[in-house]
């Protein structure tokens, strides 16, 4: 998984895991109303046979390979004053009845059940006097089954590496796989240590070291180009119909009030094979297909409830980075016109292949100007303010809109995982909403299945079900108007035959002689 590849040595030689900025900025923009949660619900199958209770051979198996996750045993550790970003500190003995929760769900109970549970435990914020994270077990349900909900903060690690995170956690097959050797931990990364909490000294030291990296002035370049990337962007996106939303300037929607600290999840699936295939006939991309089906859906929930926008909403998107210094978090964005101001799916499909392209090339385009010579970095002392601030109801809710609602596409395992002998049949990814931004979907491949999960607030989208109806609804509407185009296409073509002239003539003077034999 993404761990620290960089590491800091103070004068006092400790080794200090710091935070990255991007780290930093989770942490800084939770609210108690919208922490900075992402996780998933893990649904597995218990075998009739299945010796022992799954809840405690999971504990089990969570106590041994926790040992080989670093951020499982690391807490967040502010600087002294805010002069420079936290850093990672060993978090000694574990407290596993905080990390974990095992509850027995009435008989018959299903994974719906579980969902309206995990509405209200999602919603916590995380004690960052421990390690950010925690686990439940949900058993008893029908059909001899179990959920597995993990919960941890996004400062911690984005969605490909909570890919990775699962694949280090389970097993490619029913017997699990013994601990780690030192030489495999090392291999993959795993070896980390971290440092002892930080003093004013150390403090001082580091900050002293991050500003001499990165002072302001040398930064200047770095702004200058990132400011023209901008300008030139804005300029696109005003008068270029295709690449319309790449630069923020989403419409004002219910999706972008104020939110409460309620949860509301929905989740369903769809076959990755068929998505594929229509991708395929469509000349666009799987992404394409996603945010197409989700664009149809939203567009048909908001003129349902009369809060339907003429000009089409925005959807972020989670680009997926190659591994920074010591950050946990590898992702940009790009933004795109959602295209919910298209009613027919499949110009809804083609429009967005040409909005996303646009989009990508623009996202790159972007971040490289931020990162070009020394790159940008706000100072500590600056960033915790400015994010905080910037997130709040107050702020967030009265600018205007940057976006409409944020949509991850995460490619997980294509082959069959298992966790202490039980497969996994299904995970349903569940993150984070914040004011202004009141929707959440993120997708997850397993095997042959794209798992969606909604993350919302009820005050905000009264019925997330709905919502999740309307999308597999508007999967299937498109893979039936494909269907038709291909079925009229394929059609065989029959010429006109014209009635020869002598014929019509002949025809024509028998009716003229019936007629006068009437009269």
């Amino acid at each position: 998984m993404n761990e620290p590849k960089r590491a800091r040595h103070t004068s006092m030689g400790t080794t200090m895991q710091r935070f990255s900025a991007a780290d930093a900025l989770f942490l800084y923009a939770e609210k108690p109303e919208a922490p900075m949660n992402i996780g998933s619900a893990q649904l597995v199958q218990i075998p009739d046979e299945y010796e022992g209770r799954f809840r405690d051979r999971f504990l089990a198996l969570l106590k041994e390979r926790s040992k080989e996750v670093p951020i499982m045993n690391w807490v967040v550790a502010e600087q002294p004053y805010n002069l420079d970003y936290p850093v990672w500190t060993d978090a000694g003995t574990l407290d596993w009845s905080y990390h974990y929760t095992a509850k027995k769900m009435p008989k018959g109970s299903t994974l719906d059940d579980v969902m309206r549970e995990l509405e209200g435990i999602h919603a916590v914020p995380l004690d960052r006097s421990k390690p950010l994270f925690q686990y439940y077990v949900f058993d008893g349900l029908a059909d001899n089954q179990a959920v597995i909900y993990a919960k941890l903060h996004h400062s911690c690690l984005d969605g490909q590496a909570g890919v990775q995170l699962m694949m280090l956690m389970y097993d490619l097959e029913r017997t699990p796989r013994p601990p780690l050797t030192a030489d495999q931990m090392k291999a993959h990364g795993l070896d980390k240590t971290p440092c002892h909490k930080p003093t004013l000294t150390t403090a001082l030291i580091d900050a002293a070291f991050s500003t001499a990296e990165k002072p302001v002035y040398k930064q200047w370049p770095a702004a200058r180009k990132t400011l023209d990337v901008l300008r030139h962007q804005y300029t696109q996106s005003r008068h270029n119909p295709a690449a319309e939303g790449t630069l923020f300037g989403a419409p004002r929607s219910i999706l972008n009030s104020p939110i409460t600290d309620k949860r509301a999840f929905a989740i369903g699936k769809i076959s990755l094979t068929e998505t594929k295939a229509v991708a395929k006939a469509m000349r666009a991309t799987l992404n394409d297909v996603i945010l197409s089906v989700t664009g149809g859906a939203l567009r048909n929930y908001l003129k349902d409830e009369g809060e339907l926008p003429d000009k089409s909403l925005v959807c972020a998107i989670p680009v997926a980075q190659s591994q920074k210094d010591s950050s946990l978090n590898n992702v940009a964005a790009m933004t795109v016109a959602w295209r919910t101001d298209e009613s027919d799916p499949l110009r809804r499909i083609k429009k967005l292949h040409h909005t996303t392209t646009i989009g990508k090339r623009n996202s790159i385009e972007l971040f490289g100007a931020i990162e070009s010579g020394t790159g940008l970095k706000l100072p500590a002392y600056l960033a915790k303010p400015v994010m905080s601030s910037f997130m709040s109801k107050e702020v967030i809710t009265t600018i205007p809109p940057l976006l409409s609602a944020i949509l991850s596409n995460v490619p997980g395992a294509p082959m069959t995982l298992y966790m202490a002998g039980c497969e996994l049949l299904a995970t349903y990814p569940l993150s984070v909403i914040t004011h202004g931004c009141a929707v959440n979907i993120t997708v997850m491949s397993y095997r042959d299945d794209i798992d969606f999960g909604i993350t919302t607030c009820p005050d905000v989208i009264k019925d997330a079900d709905k919502l999740m109806r309307l999308i597999l609804e508007e999967f299937e509407d498109t893979k039936a108007a494909l269907a038709a185009e291909q079925e009229a296409a394929a059609a065989p073509k029959f010429d006109v035959i014209e009635t020869e002239p002598a014929a019509a003539e002949a025809d024509a003077d028998e009716g003229e002689e019936q007629s006068a034999a009437v009269a």
